[in-house]
């Protein structure tokens, strides 16, 4: 038996398997607290950087991902057309940002993109700049509210 042979096997008795399987796995979790802590520990801190670079690398492809989408297919700006992905940024069309991010827990950054990806990219929201979204709050009396030790711009 092969590899994928034995992979394959071993894949179809665990589903057929599942009550058995978690069992066994609780009671290997359960009697090896211990060495498994330690295990990932050492994992964690023999693989930190890598990781760091991969969710780095994971975050900007995501981001960009979500703001070639939202910005009519090119990674810019829709209003100006700047296209430095780091001064890009994601806006509510109608606004209620805030209140959104509440309703949804408070998500923000990359947990937000994917859950944008995750809902096949819901309607009303578009790529704007950092200028063009604090332009666009003065033309639109879109105040931050006092609540978050902002000021008020309206």
């Amino acid at each position: 038996m092969n590899r994928e042979e034995k992979r394959a096997y071993t894949r179809k008795w665990q589903l057929e398997h599942k009550e058995q399987t978690s069992i066994y796995a609780r009671r290997y979790k359960q009697n090896h607290k211990d060495t498994i802590k330690a295990s990932s520990q050492m994992y964690y801190q023999a693989h930190k950087d890598e990781k760091r670079a991969y969710q780095r690398k994971y975050g900007r492809e995501l981001k960009e991902k979500v703001l070639t989408y939202y910005g009519n297919g090119g990674l810019a700006c829709v209003r100006c057309g700047f296209s430095d992905s780091r001064a890009l940024s994601l806006d509510h069309m109608n606004g209620g940002g805030r209140q959104e991010k509440i309703s949804l827990g408070r998500m923000g950054g990359n947990s937000f993109y994917s859950w944008l990806v995750s809902e096949g990219y819901p309607k009303g929201y578009q790529t704007l700049c950092m200028n063009c979204n604090i332009i666009k709050r003065f033309e639109n009396s879109e105040g931050i509210a006092e609540e978050t030790n902002h000021f008020v711009m309206k």
